[in-house]
C-alpha cells in the first residue's frame, strides 16, 4: 500500500502540472510536491517498535521538519521548479524524474531492510493489539 499511494500521489501532482499553465478562465495555480524521507519527529522518536527498523543514529540520515519546510517554500517560490516537481528530501535535496529515475541517490531516504517475515509477524501483532484476534 505505501508504494501504491507514493505513486498515486506522483501522478497526482504531475498531472496537475498544466494548471500552471491554464485556459485564460482558470486562475492559475502551481502544484508540486516533497518526498520526504526520514523526519525526526515524535511519530518515529516515541515509538521504539518503529526505532527497530531505523539504521545506527549517525548513519539514519535524519532530516529536520524545518529543513522540509524549507524546501517546500522553495517549490513556491521559485521560478526553477515548474509544476509537477516533486523534489526528495533527505540528507540531500534531488529532483525525482517522470521517467528513468534512478531512485533514492542520498542517506536519509529509507528505513533500514528487515526480514519479510519478521516485518509480517509486526503487522499482525500491531493488528491484533488494536483490534483484537
Amino acid at each position: 500500500m505505501y508504494v501504491a499511494s507514493k505513486h498515486a500521489i506522483s501522478g497526482f501532482v504531475r498531472s496537475l502540472a498544466r494548471l500552471e499553465s491554464p485556459t485564460p478562465d482558470i486562475p492559475k495555480v502551481r502544484v508540486n510536491a516533497v518526498a520526504p524521507g526520514l523526519i525526526r519527529t515524535p511519530l518515529w522518536t516515541d515509538h521504539p517498535e518503529k526505532m527497530k527498523f531505523i539504521p545506527d543514529e549517525e548513519d539514519a540520515g535524519w532530516v529536520t521538519p524545518e529543513f522540509v519546510a524549507e524546501v517546500m517554500l522553495s517549490l513556491i517560490e521559485k521560478e526553477e521548479y515548474p509544476g509537477g516537481t516533486i523534489l526528495e528530501v533527505g540528507k540531500g535535496v534531488r529532483e525525482v524524474t517522470a521517467f528513468n529515475d534512478p531512485g533514492p541517490a542520498s542517506g536519509g531516504n529509507s528505513v533500514k531492510r528487515v526480514e519479510q517475515k519478521e516485518l509480517e509477524s509486526d503487522i499482525w501483532a500491531s493488528l491484533e493489539q488494536q483490534h483484537g484476534k
